[in-house]
């Protein structure tokens, strides 16, 4: 497999320090959900926004996304970003806020760090858990996702949902969603050489993403599948535009590889059975 170098990527972690914005194609959809804006949308994506947590990470000053995976006897098991929760220290001072199925916002505690993936391993990402608990119990009403399986296509349409540009409070559940026509697969999967470190397995995609969407999780709109990992995007003046999505989607156009926001691929981080 050829490896690609990429050296204008940024993670996209916020923090009080910086923010960054990304835009593929001409329409810019991250608008932020209120929750009277949640009760309008498919059944699909109210399931995704269900089982998001918004990380917030005291120990780093930071907030990021997670996204709930399945259960054990006693745990639930959630995945994000390395980068966003890299220890079992800001794990113990991290605080997941989520919403339930009345939409009332629920803020939990990470339990302990269950399985890391970092960037010496050639990933970006981090299993956690939240124990189970009468505050966490409404976790129980939503769907497992023990089958990891990447079954997009190139063009398939995607669906992201995360925290760009939240404010670190447990106060507030200030996601936004990703799921316009430019929001698709622009290539498959390759290595690529991330800030001088190899990434094994990497997607390119033309969605639109904010500081704070690392650690969301990528749904294939086709399939409902979880397919990929948001971890990073390019940082560029002249984004590639709706036009140049159509017309080379498929072939080998270059800005596909630089001027994208990129995803790990889900068969890449060995998720199954991890209790």
């Amino acid at each position: 497999m050829k490896k690609i170098c990429l050296a204008i990527i940024v993670l996209l972690q916020i923090s009080h320090a910086r923010s960054v914005r990304f835009q593929g194609g001409d329409v810019y959809s991250r608008k932020r959900q209120s929750i009277q804006d949640v009760k309008q949308l498919s059944e699909f994506t109210q399931s995704t926004i269900f089982r998001a947590g918004k990380v917030v990470n005291e120990l780093a000053r930071a907030v990021g996304t997670s996204s709930y995976l399945y259960a054990s006897h006693d745990e639930y098991f959630f995945l994000t970003n390395f980068h966003v929760m890299q220890s079992q220290s800001e794990c113990d001072k991290a605080k997941i806020v989520m919403i339930d199925q009345t939409y009332k916002r629920k803020t939990l505690k990470c339990h302990r760090v269950v399985a890391i993936g970092d960037y010496k391993s050639g990933s970006d990402h981090l299993v956690f858990s939240v124990k189970k608990s009468d505050k966490s119990a409404f976790i129980n009403n939503l769907r497992e996702i023990k089958s990891f399986v990447n079954d997009t296509r190139i063009g398939d349409q995607l669906s992201i949902v995360g925290f760009g540009g939240a404010h670190m409070s447990t106060r507030k559940f200030d996601i936004g969603l990703s799921d316009d026509s430019d929001c698709v697969v622009l290539w498959g999967t390759s290595k690529i050489g991330f800030n001088r470190k190899d990434m094994n397995s990497v997607f390119f995609t033309g969605c639109d993403i904010r500081s704070g969407d690392s650690g969301s999780a990528v749904f294939n709109k086709r399939t409902g599948s979880l397919v990929g990992l948001l971890f990073a995007s390019a940082r560029v003046k002249n984004p590639i535009t709706t036009n140049e999505i159509k017309q080379y989607l498929g072939s080998r156009y270059p800005k596909f590889y630089s001027h994208a926001s990129y995803a790990i691929d889900i068969e890449s981080m060995n998720l199954e059975n991890l209790e």
